[in-house]
């Protein structure tokens, strides 16, 4: 650092350089002559800290990644839009919290009357905040050109400059609503108790000029609260706050040589890889990094990798998913997921046959075309319609009974009639599939357009009345309320959680291949009164439900004949595993037209079935 008074004058090149702390200057960027730049680093590269090895030491000599990225993005956004807001989701112990605090304490020094509020989730957590700041004041190089007016537990602030830096607690709504605010570091904001209403007033107490800084920094904890909105809306270029992530395996202290000595051996040898280790080496992590991982989930996470995941993410969805209340177990998922690109097009009527076309905007998803064996083709619709053409989409799934394979995925924006009459080409397509349409809502019109078309088979179930043993009568589609719902979630979960079985080139047991599907299954989480809802806090849940109800229906319907010999899958499964060969049914439609081929089974180049 320079000698002599403390100057943020412009240099040569026209850049206010903030290494000092003189306090001339207004909190209002446009104080600023064009073309003049502010430099934060010089000013926090000087900053004293004390390191994990209890040294003091100069910022600029230990500073990460994560915190120099940061850095980074604060200069530009005070250049460039005069203000900063920045979300941040991070690994653990990556030093953001300390970059901040410095961020807040240069422009304390730099500013007169600059006003800024730390809170965190709990009082310890924002007083130890604080310390820090208190070490930067006490081994600040100018300290002797300010007046200290106030040195507590909650507060720090300065005679001279009128700058003052204060802590609370997310418990305390009222923080900050009465004063006007430069600088907030929301600290650990995943964990507040009620963050939209503390927040709200917070915003309220922020100038719309000056250079003003809003942080927003926290591991994650569950989908569908204000943290995680706030970072999708960010994401998404929904919100002004520009979203910064930083995963584990680039900080350099997480790698293999800062394993304990004493357990180096144990974790020197990385054998038995994983699925999951497999996975991160094709996203070029190391083997070193792999180790200090593996000794990182035995000893800081208790040997629970969800854990691991939590504390130390690789990507913002693994962070999230990992600390929400997810329906679906991400592994088992991944266990019943077979990626496929689809054919995709339009169904239509053709004389007296329902013809498949294909079309690049097509709703129509294709995995497995209806089998020409009817007997073997047998197909299980459930349907999820919609009021109106915007929001949620109409989505159908279409099961094979026999094997519970995903055959297609019909989704589109439509009313509710004209989604009946894509079902019944759909219905009649899948050799007169039993189409189960959910009846709330909307679904009483697409279930009463079915019947009126006559679609012969429209699932019913039998409705029980109050007395015993009394049927009340017939009902045309799937009823669902909160133990319905639960009930087809609970089928879903149940049949994820069974291994598939494999015969011959056949598998058994519920398998998806729709991508949309798979990521809408990762993401649907249950909520705090119980209830199920997307991973964003909406209600669009159309393709979980739609193949829910799939699925449930199937269960409850009397289960398909066996298809060979009144064999059924026990005798079926016992001959497989004596050695006996068991030819494989054809499982798709005689094609005329090689362009209809299944996209597996068609070579382009050779313009003919393989």
């Amino acid at each position: 650092m320079g000698s002599g008074l403390p100057s943020h004058t412009p240099d040569a090149q026209g850049t206010v350089l903030v290494d000092g702390g003189y306090g001339g200057a207004e909190p209002n960027h446009t104080a600023l002559s064009p073309g003049r730049r502010i430099r934060i680093k010089p000013f926090i590269y000087e900053l004293k800290i004390l390191t994990k090895d209890r040294q003091t030491r100069r910022l600029g000599d230990v500073i990460n990644y994560a915190q120099e990225d940061f850095l980074t993005e604060v200069e530009n956004q005070i250049n460039e839009n005069g203000d900063v807001r920045i979300i941040v989701l991070k690994a653990r112990q990556l030093g953001i919290s300390t970059i901040i605090e410095g961020i807040i304490f240069c422009m304390s020094m730099m500013f007169r009357d600059y006003q800024s509020l730390i809170i965190s989730h709990e009082s310890d957590s924002a007083e130890h905040i604080l310390t820090m700041t208190k070490r930067y004041w006490n081994t600040y190089s100018f300290k002797d050109f300010h007046d200290e007016q106030y040195n507590g537990r909650k507060q720090l602030a300065w005679s001279d400059l009128q700058s003052n830096i204060v802590i609370a607690t997310a418990k305390n709504t009222g923080a900050g609503r009465s004063k006007t605010l430069h600088a907030l570091h929301a600290s650990e904001v995943a964990f507040w108790d009620q963050p939209e209403e503390l927040i709200t007033g917070l915003r309220q107490a922020i100038p719309a000029q000056g250079i003003t800084m809003i942080f927003y920094e926290s591991t994650a904890n569950g989908v569908g609260n204000f943290f995680h909105k706030t970072w999708e809306d960010s994401t998404r270029g929904d919100s002004e706050f520009i979203p910064k992530f930083y995963p584990w395996h680039e900080h350099p202290e997480y790698t293999a040589k800062y394993i304990p000595r004493a357990m180096a051996a144990k974790f020197a040898l990385l054998n038995n890889i994983t699925k999951e280790e497999k996975a991160l080496r094709s996203m070029g992590i190391g083997d070193a990094r792999l180790l200090w991982r593996r000794w990182a989930i035995a000893n800081l996470c208790q040997g629970d990798v969800e854990k691991f995941h939590q504390e130390y993410p690789t990507t913002p969805h693994e962070a999230f998913l990992s600390t929400g209340r997810n329906v679906f177990s991400i592994n088992h998922l991944l266990e019943h997921y077979r990626p496929m690109r689809p054919k995709r097009g339009r169904l239509r009527r053709v004389g007296q046959q329902v013809e498949f076309a294909e079309h690049p905007d097509g709703e129509l998803n294709i995995y497995r075309f209806p089998s020409a064996d009817q007997n073997w083709g047998i197909y299980q619709i459930g349907a999820d319609p919609t009021h109106t053409i915007a929001g949620d989409q109409a989505c159908a799934q279409v099961l094979n009974r026999r094997t519970l394979e995903q055959a297609a995925v019909l989704a589109m924006h439509t009313d509710p009639i004209e989604f009946a009459k894509q079902l019944d080409l759909l219905g009649r397509f899948y050799n007169l599939a039993v189409i189960a349409p959910e009846k709330e809502g909307p679904g009483y019109a697409t279930v009463g357009h079915l019947l009126g078309a006559n679609y012969p088979r429209v699932w019913e179930s039998q409705k029980v009345d109050k007395t015993p043993g009394k049927i009340s009568g017939d009902v045309f589609g799937w009823g669902t309320n909160k133990a319905t719902k639960a009930m087809a979630m609970g089928y879903l979960v149940n049949a994820l959680a069974q291994p598939l079985q494999v015969i011959g080139n056949t598998s058994y047991g519920l398998l998806i291949h729709d991508e949309d599907t798979f990521n809408e299954l990762k993401d649907y989480v249950s909520d705090e009164k119980g209830g199920f809802c997307n991973g964003d806090g909406s209600l669009f849940d159309d393709r979980v439900m739609s193949l829910g109800i799939a699925l449930a229906t199937h269960y409850i319907d009397p289960p398909v004949p066996p298809y060979e010999r009144d064999m059924g899958m026990k005798e079926l499964i016992a001959e497989v595993k004596a050695g006996i060969h068991h030819e494989q049914p054809d499982t798709t439609r005689e094609i005329t037209d090689p362009a209809e081929a299944p996209w597996e089974q068609w070579d382009e180049s050779q313009g003919e079935n393989r």
